[in-house]
């Protein structure tokens, strides 16, 4: 879990973002941190629909990124609203 954990983090910051979540999603365990990036990945490729729900679990069940994570709710409400 924690190779996969590794290359889930390298292709996010070689900004394989499709990879990352798939490296991120098969990881049993989700933290804050998987959570928080696995939202970012999805923002990266625009499914702000799917990002979402993972910003607002940050920011209902963690103390850590709330700051971030409530912006990035509001970057996600912003993204979607433009597609309707």
């Amino acid at each position: 879990d924690s190779t996969v954990k590794a290359q889930a983090f390298r292709a996010y910051d070689q900004k394989q973002y499709e990879e990352a979540i798939r490296l991120f999603e098969a990881l049993k365990e989700k933290d804050d941190t998987i959570l928080f990036y696995l939202g970012n990945a999805y923002l990266a490729i625009q499914q702000a629909q799917k990002a979402l729900p993972l910003f607002e679990r940050v920011l209902s069940q963690y103390e850590v990124f709330d700051e971030q994570a409530a912006w990035y709710v509001a970057v996600c409400y912003l993204k979607m609203e433009d597609r309707e």
